[in-house]
């Protein structure tokens, strides 16, 4: 699409076109979800972001002024939408680590205790399950403590590369951790 037919498609989806914004949807919806998968590595997120995108475009069209292209203004969109949920992630997750912490540090009953062992196994097992270079880059950083710069040159790879490979690790060992954190966290509420 060139930038003057995206000038005049938007100028339809301004005059309240939904066939005009169809199109749009249309052609640009299965690039902006890969484009977020990018930065997500979740499809089925990156999906429902480009939707919330694409809605909040049609739902502000009078308050939307874009200077360049059509094209680049959807593009940086989902970047910020990706990189707020990115930030939200990293709070939610950081949250529930500091929770962990606590749980572990905690002197309960033995059910505890055996729930926090089941716990440190059952993530054992997983990081044992992950690829080799995503193992490598989690045990020097949370149980070595190195940052991403030092993993990479321990690696010889490059600091983006640990930066991936740690996400990919975190985003595979999430739903283990989080399930026996939440039958933990039902434990030390009750």
């Amino acid at each position: 699409m060139t930038s003057q037919s995206n000038q005049i498609l938007f100028e339809k989806i301004q005059n309240g076109d939904r066939l005009a914004f169809e199109e749009l949807y249309n052609d640009y919806y299965p690039r902006l979800v890969a484009f977020a998968d990018g930065y997500l590595f979740d499809h089925e997120e990156s999906k429902g972001l480009v939707q919330q995108v694409f809605i909040q475009f049609w739902q502000n069209l009078s308050t939307i002024s874009i200077h360049g292209s059509l094209k680049s203004y959807l593009f940086a969109a989902v970047k910020n939408k990706c990189l707020n949920q990115l930030k939200h992630l990293k709070i939610r997750d950081r949250n529930k680590l500091q929770y962990v912490e606590a749980s572990l540090h905690s002197k309960d009953v033995s059910a505890q205790n055996n729930e926090l062992e089941d716990l440190e196994l059952s993530l054992q097992n997983e990081i044992l399950k992950l690829p080799d270079q995503i193992k490598k880059v989690l045990v020097l950083k949370y149980f070595k403590g190195k940052n991403r710069k030092e993993i990479a040159i321990m690696l010889n790879i490059s600091e983006n590369s640990v930066k991936t490979q740690l996400q990919r690790g975190k985003k595979k060992l999430k739903s283990v951790l989080f399930k026996k954190a939440s039958r933990l966290m039902s434990l030390l509420l009750f």
